[in-house]
C-alpha cells in the first residue's frame, strides 16, 4: 500500500502512515497527548504571595521615593536664602513631619504601581504571563482594593501635616490616576505626566516646610506665586530637575521592550544631572581645603558619572535587556542624586546636623538598590 504523510493542522508534529489505520490512529493519540503535556510545562507557576506583592510593588523602586519629600523639605530653606535680602542661615522646623509626608507619597507610589498593572491586564495576559496579576498569584480583587486603601492612606496621611499638603497629594493622585489611565501611551506626554509625580512628591516636602514659621515675618505669607515660579523655573531647586530627570528616564524605558536606535534620548539623563549638580554644589560647601573640595566632587560627579555611563551603553542600537538594566541603574541613581541634593541644600540652613544622616541613608541605600534589582523588577 502507498504510505502516505500525515501533517497535524494544529501542531508541529508530522508522521508516516501505513496500512493499518488502528495503528495510525493510536499513534495520532499519543503525538496529540504528549503535545498537550508540552504545553502544560509552559504554563506559569503562581509565586508565594509576599514574593508577589513585592514583585508588583517593585520594591526596587520604593526606595527611591522617600528621598523626593526630603530633598523638597531641605531645598525651601535654600530657596528662601536665594530668595531673602538679607542672607544668612534659616532655621527648620521639626523633621518629625518628614514622617507622614514619606508615608503618603509611599502610599500614592504604592496605588500607582498596582493601578499600572491592573490597566496594563490584558496586555500583561499576552505577553508577560510571568508578573503577579496575569499569573494569578495575586487576584483582581485584592489588587484592587489594596489600590483603593493607598490612595485613601496617602491622602490622609498628607492632611496631618496640613491643607497644602493634602491637596497637593490630591493633585498627586490625580496625575497617577491620568498616566495609568492612558496618558503613559503618548509620546511625550507620558513621560511629563511620570516627571511631574515625582516633582509633586518633592513639592510636598518643601510644602511641609511653607507651613512652618522659619523665623519669617507673618504678614508675608511662605509661599507666593513669584517664589513658585521661581522654584518650577530655576534648575538650581528640586522641583524641575527631577520633573525633566524622571521624564527621560520614563523616555527611555519606553523602548525597553524593543531592539531601537536610541537617537540623542540615551544623553538626556545625564544632560539634567550635568547642569543639576553643579547649580546645587556651587554656593553652599566650604572650598577650604583639597580634601573639601574632592568631598564636593566626588559627591556630585559620581551621579554624573553613573547618568553617562548608562548613556554610553544605550549607544546605537541596544537589546531590550540592556535597557532594562540602564533603566534600572537610571532609577537608582536618584539615590545618589537625593543624597547630593539633601546634603547641598543643608548648607543653607543651620539643619547640616539634622540633613546629614539623611544624606547619608539616601546613600547606603543605593547599594541595596542593585542587589534588589537582582531579584525583582525595577522598571
Amino acid at each position: 500500500m502507498k504510505r502516505r504523510k500525515i501533517t497535524l493542522p494544529e501542531t508541529s508534529f508530522n508522521l508516516s502512515a501505513g496500512g493499518d489505520e488502528d495503528r495510525r490512529r493510536k499513534e495520532l493519540y499519543r503525538m496529540l497527548a504528549a503535545e498537550s503535556k508540552t504545553d502544560g510545562k509552559d504554563e506559569v507557576k503562581k509565586q508565594p504571595i509576599l514574593v508577589a506583592w513585592l514583585q508588583i510593588l517593585r520594591v526596587p523602586n520604593l526606595l527611591t521615593v522617600p528621598g523626593d519629600p526630603i530633598v523638597g523639605f531641605f531645598s525651601w530653606s535654600s530657596i528662601r536664602y536665594y530668595s531673602s535680602i538679607e542672607k544668612g542661615y534659616l532655621e527648620i522646623g521639626s523633621v518629625s513631619m518628614l514622617i507622614p509626608c514619606i508615608l503618603s507619597v509611599l502610599m500614592l507610589y504604592c496605588a500607582g504601581l498596582i493601578l499600572n498593572d491592573l490597566m496594563d491586564l490584558n496586555e500583561d495576559r499576552r505577553e508577560r504571563r510571568h508578573r503577579p496579576l496575569p499569573s494569578g498569584s495575586i487576584s483582581v480583587v485584592s489588587a484592587s482594593v489594596v489600590a483603593v486603601l493607598m490612595f485613601v492612606g496617602g491622602l490622609v496621611a498628607a492632611w496631618f501635616n496640613g491643607l497644602l499638603c493634602a491637596q497637593i497629594a490630591g493633585v498627586l493622585s490625580l496625575a497617577i490616576v491620568c498616566y495609568n489611565a492612558g496618558a503613559k501611551r503618548l509620546a511625550v506626554i507620558g513621560p511629563l505626566n511620570m516627571g511631574l509625580c515625582r516633582g509633586l512628591s518633592v513639592f510636598m516636602g518643601l510644602a511641609i516646610s511653607t507651613s512652618l514659621g522659619l523665623g519669617h515675618d507673618p504678614q508675608v505669607p511662605l509661599l507666593t506665586w513669584e517664589k513658585l515660579s521661581m522654584v518650577l523655573s530655576w534648575p538650581f531647586y528640586s522641583v524641575t530637575p527631577m520633573i525633566l530627570y524622571v521624564a527621560a528616564v520614563t523616555l527611555i524605558a519606553s523602548s525597553e521592550t524593543e531592539s531601537v536606535k536610541m537617537r540623542v534620548r540615551q544623553w538626556l539623563p545625564v544632560a539634567v544631572v550635568a547642569v543639576w549638580m553643579p547649580f546645587l554644589a556651587q554656593p553652599h560647601p566650604p572650598w577650604d581645603s583639597l580634601l573639601q573640595a574632592a568631598g564636593v566632587v566626588l559627591i556630585a560627579g559620581v551621579p554624573v558619572l553613573i547618568a553617562l555611563a548608562c548613556g554610553y551603553r544605550l549607544r546605537d542600537n541596544p537589546s531590550p535587556r540592556t535597557v532594562q538594566r540602564a533603566v534600572a541603574e537610571l532609577v537608582g541613581n536618584l539615590l545618589l542624586i537625593q543624597a547630593a541634593a539633601v546634603y547641598f541644600n543643608s548648607y543653607s540652613t543651620n539643619a547640616r546636623t539634622e540633613a546629614l544622616p539623611f544624606a547619608i541613608g539616601l546613600g547606603l541605600a543605593y547599594p541595596v538598590f542593585l542587589v534588589l534589582c537582582k531579584r525583582f523588577y525595577a522598571s
